[in-house]
C-alpha cells in the first residue's frame, strides 16, 4: 500500500486541509481500471484475477469524501474491486434507496444503512439475509462472540427482522457509555460553590441545591443546558430511574411497559417544573437551536448539562473559555440520582444498529469478493487502517510505539477547518468500523468513555438493558400507530407540566394526562408487551 501514499500526500497538499462536510477540492483522477500485477507465484492461480466492479450507495452523513481514497485503494490492490459511489446526503440517503428498491436499477451495497431501513427493504425480496451469508463471514462474527455478552445470536436477536432474520451486518461499539453529565467545575470552585470535583453532587436534592447557588451568584445565567426539541428530560430520565419507552428496572426487574406513566415519570416532571419556575433552565428552551447553545456556552451562559460523552467536554471548553479560560468543564465520574441507592447510567448498547446492507444484485464470485472484503474488515489488519488511516497523513507514530491523530483528524469533533474528519480518507463512518480499535477511540475522544464505564461499573451503577420484542407483522403495524400516538401525548403532556401550563403536583392534572394517554391506546400498549415479555423474555 505504500505505492500510494505520496498520492494521498500529495492530495492532502491539494485539498489545502479542506473542511469535512464544508468546501471540497478538484478530485485526483479515478482509480486505475486494472489491478496490479498479481504477487502469487506461477503455479497458483490469482484467486482475484477477475476484476469486481460494484455499486454501493454511501451515505454521506455530512462527509465529502476524497476520491480514490485509502479504502478505494485497498480494495483495487487487496480485492481487485472497483467501487462507483453513489454519494447521498443523509436526509435524503432512505428516500433515495427506497426508490431504487422500488425499481430494477439498485446498488450492490448500501453503505451506513440503518437497520430498520433494511427490514422494511427485505421486503422486496432485493436485500441478502445475513443469516444465509454466516460461513463467509467467521471473523465478523467473531468480534461479537468474543467481545459481547451473548454473543453473536444476541446481537441478532436484537436486530432481526420480523421474519427472525438479519438483515444488515452491524458493526461492535467499543466504548462503555454514550451519555453523562458535564459540570463547569473550573467556574464553581472559583465562585467558592465547590473545593474540588470530589464536592460536586450525587443526588437530584444536592445537585437543584448547586444549580440554585450558581443562580444567586451569576443571575443572568442559565445554569442548566437544555437544547432545544423538547428533551427537557434527558439526563434526568436516568436520575429517576425511568426511560421514555418499556424497560426492566434493573434493581427490582420489573418489567415497566410505559415508563411516562409512571410515579417516577411524575417526581421527574415536578422537579423540571421546579428548574423551570426558578429559571434555572431556559424559558425558551423548546425553541432553543444548536447556534443559540453555542452563543450561550460562548457567553458563559450554563454550568451544567447532560450530553454525549467524549469530545463534547473539549467543545464545552474550547467554546466558553473565550470568555471564562478557567471554565474547567469536566465530564462527571459519578451519576446523579433520586434515591441515592438506584444510580443508573447510560450505558451504550454493544453493537451499532446501522451498518452495510447487500442486496441480491450480488451473486457468484462478486458476492465471494464482498464477502472477503467485508469480513477482513473485522480483522486486526483491517482495524489498524480503517480506525487510524495512513501514518503520515492521517496519524503519526511516538516514540513510545503509540499512535496519534494529525492535526487534520484530531480535532475534527470539536473545531472546524480545517480538520477533516478520518471517514473522508477511508469513507469508513469510525463507529461503524466492526472491530474498532479502542485506542483510536481514545485519540478522537478521549478517554471518557472508558473511564466513565468502568467508574460506573466499579460503583455497582445499574443500567438499562436493551429489550427486543419480536412481533408479527400485523401487531408491529398496530405496535407503531400506538407509539406515536403515545409519544405525541406523552411530549405535549410532559411539556406542559414543566413550564407550568398543568400542574404535576396536582392529582387532577396527573389523571388527566393519564386518560389522555388511555384514549391513544395504552392499556392495548401494555397488553401487548406485557404479554410478550412474559411468554419470551421473562
Amino acid at each position: 500500500m505504500k505505492k500510494w501514499i505520496a498520492l494521498l500526500l500529495c492530495l492532502a497538499m491539494v485539498l489545502g486541509m479542506t473542511a469535512c462536510g464544508g468546501n471540497t477540492a478538484e478530485a485526483p483522477t479515478e482509480a486505475p481500471a486494472t489491478a496490479p500485477a498479481a504477487t502469487a507465484d506461477s503455479t497458483t492461480a490469482d484467486p482475484h484475477a477477475e476484476q469486481v466492479t460494484l455499486t454501493i450507495a454511501y451515505n454521506k452523513k455530512g462527509t465529502d469524501c476524497i476520491e480514490n481514497n485509502i479504502l478505494d485503494q485497498i480494495l483495487l490492490e487487496k480485492f481487485n474491486i472497483v467501487v462507483n459511489w453513489q454519494d447521498l446526503e443523509d436526509s435524503d440517503y432512505a428516500t433515495n434507496v427506497t426508490l431504487q428498491m422500488a425499481g430494477s436499477d439498485y446498488p450492490d451495497i448500501l453503505w451506513h444503512a440503518n437497520n430498520s431501513l433494511a427490514q422494511e427493504l427485505s421486503l422486496t425480496g432485493h436485500i441478502l439475509a445475513v443469516d444465509d451469508l454466516e460461513g463467509k463471514l467467521p471473523d465478523w462474527i467473531k468480534v461479537f462472540d468474543e467481545g459481547v455478552d451473548g454473543g453473536w445470536a444476541y446481537v441478532k436477536g436484537m436486530l432481526c427482522a420480523s421474519d427472525g432474520k438479519l438483515y444488515c451486518l452491524p458493526s461492535k461499539n467499543p466504548r462503555n457509555t454514550a451519555m453523562c453529565w458535564h459540570l463547569r467545575a473550573g467556574t464553581m470552585q472559583e465562585m467558592g460553590l465547590i473545593d474540588s470535583v470530589d464536592d460536586l453532587p450525587t443526588t437530584v436534592e444536592d445537585f437543584v441545591a448547586l444549580l440554585e447557588q450558581i443562580k444567586e451568584k451569576d443571575p443572568d445565567s442559565i445554569p442548566f443546558m437544555v437544547q432545544g426539541w423538547g428533551h427537557v428530560w434527558d439526563g434526568w430520565d436516568y436520575a429517576y430511574n425511568v426511560q421514555s419507552s418499556y424497560y426492566q428496572d434493573y434493581f427490582s426487574g420489573e418489567f415497566v411497559p410505559y415508563g411516562p406513566a409512571t410515579d417516577n415519570w411524575r417526581q421527574m416532571l415536578i422537579t423540571l417544573n421546579y428548574l423551570y419556575k426558578n429559571g434555572l433552565i431556559a424559558e425558551d428552551y423548546l425553541t432553543t437551536t444548536e447556534d443559540m447553545t453555542k452563543e450561550n456556552t460562548i457567553a458563559g451562559m450554563y454550568y451544567a448539562e447532560w450530553n454525549w460523552a467524549g469530545s463534547h467536554t473539549n467543545a464545552m471548553n474550547e467554546r466558553n473559555s473565550q470568555t471564562d479560560p478557567n471554565c474547567g468543564w469536566i465530564y462527571y465520574l459519578n451519576t446523579i440520582a433520586a434515591d441515592d441507592s438506584q444510580h443508573v447510567y447510560n450505558k451504550e448498547t454493544p453493537y451499532k444498529s446501522q451498518g452495510f446492507v447487500l442486496t441480491d444484485k450480488l451473486s457468484g464470485e462478486r458476492l465471494d469478493r464482498v464477502l472477503e472484503f467485508f469480513n477482513w474488515c473485522a480483522t486486526d489488519e483491517a482495524s489498524e487502517i480503517l480506525s487510524w488511516g495512513e501514518e503520515g497523513l492521517t496519524y503519526t507514530v511516538n516514540t513510545d510505539g503509540t499512535k496519534s491523530y494529525t492535526d487534520l483528524i484530531k480535532d475534527f469533533d470539536t473545531t472546524t477547518a480545517p480538520a477533516v474528519s478520518l471517514n473522508a480518507y477511508t469513507r469508513f463512518h469510525q463507529d461503524f468500523i466492526p472491530n474498532r480499535n479502542v485506542d483510536a477511540v481514545i485519540a478522537v475522544s478521549g478517554p471518557v468513555n472508558i473511564e466513565l464505564g468502568d467508574s460506573f461499573q466499579a460503583q455497582g451503577y445499574g443500567y438499562f438493558k436493551p429489550l427486543n420484542f419480536l412481533f408479527d407483522t400485523d401487531t408491529q403495524e398496530e405496535v407503531n400507530m400506538l407509539k406515536t400516538l403515545l409519544n405525541d401525548t406523552m411530549t405535549d403532556y410532559s411539556n406542559k407540566f414543566v413550564m407550568g401550563m398543568m400542574d404535576p403536583n396536582s392529582d387532577a392534572d396527573w389523571e388527566a394526562y393519564l386518560s389522555a394517554l388511555d384514549g391513544c391506546g395504552l392499556q392495548e400498549w401494555n397488553q401487548y408487551y406485557t404479554d410478550y415479555y412474559n411468554a419470551n423474555l421473562k
